[in-house]
């Protein structure tokens, strides 16, 4: 089995527009090409523009 670690570094302020866009867009991409998701991370402290 393989593991992907991805990234996504977002403008400040528009980290909630790639969440959306995950949940309304992307995930059915993966749906379409069987690709597995284990979760999405964010930081709970602090202001991040960061999506792990």
């Amino acid at each position: 089995m393989i593991y992907e670690n991805r990234i996504y570094k977002a403008v400040p302020g528009r980290l909630p527009d790639i969440n959306a866009r995950f949940a309304n867009h992307t995930m059915g991409f993966f749906k379409q090409y069987e690709i597995g998701m284990m979760g999405f991370w964010t930081d709970d402290i602090g202001a991040s523009n960061q999506l792990t």
